[in-house]
């Protein structure tokens, strides 16, 4: 049995041809140490060396951060200002105590008023023919109670009768009066003071005796 080989046609077909597109590569940047870096980073060696000093960097590094000039500036212009404020303020006190006691001694002292004395009031002058009056003769002296008698009777009053005392050893005179006309003795005494040593105080005449003033010469 004769077998009929097909023949096979083959076909090339041209495929299209796509380019790729290539994706980029993100490469990361590596730091890379330079020799500048390093040296930054490393620290900074401790000068240990007699002589040597340390910065500022170095001591903040060791000893932690450092107090700010300022604030030790400020602390110190607070202080004088107090002390300023303190002195200014004790001297204007003692200036104004100063001040002041001069001011009391500078202005003169008032001058007191003078006191007004009471007026006294003028004595009513009393009728002195009113009163019957006696005179007795106390100091031992003769033509004593007449010289009374007409003194008095000179001033004007009335008298009604002289005699002698039962002593001669009265020194002052003394006036007694009775009660009721105890207002006389004050009129009594001015006029014979001005001749006769007088008692101040009066004495008191008993109601049984018929003379309102009975006046006692003293040697005086």
């Amino acid at each position: 049995m004769a077998v009929k080989k097909q023949a096979k046609t083959v076909v090339e077909v041209e495929a299209p041809v796509v380019e790729a597109k290539e994706k980029p590569i993100l490469v990361a940047e590596a730091e890379i140490p330079t020799e500048n870096a390093t040296d930054e980073e490393q620290p900074a060696e401790i000068a240990t060396k007699e002589g040597d000093t340390l910065s500022a960097t170095d001591n903040a590094q060791i000893f932690g951060p450092q107090p700010v000039e300022g604030t030790k500036s400020s602390k110190k212009i607070f202080w004088v200002l107090i002390i300023l404020f303190t002195l200014l303020g004790a001297a204007a006190g003692g200036m104004g105590i100063y001040l002041q006691n001069r001011g009391s001694k500078a202005s003169p002292s008032p001058t007191p008023e003078a006191m007004a004395s009471p007026t006294s009031t003028p004595m009513v002058e009393l009728d002195k023919t009113a009163i019957s009056i006696q005179i007795l003769n106390g100091s031992g002296i003769t033509g004593a109670a007449k010289a009374a008698q007409d003194y008095l009777e000179g001033q004007g009053y009335t008298i009604s009768a002289v005699g002698n005392a039962d002593s001669s050893d009265y020194e002052a005179m003394i006036i007694a009066v009775k009660d009721d006309k105890k207002d006389y003795f004050a009129q009594l005494k001015k006029a014979l003071a001005t001749k006769y040593t007088v008692e101040d105080q009066a004495d008191m005449v008993a109601s049984s005796i018929k003379y309102d003033v009975v006046i006692t010469i003293g040697k005086e």
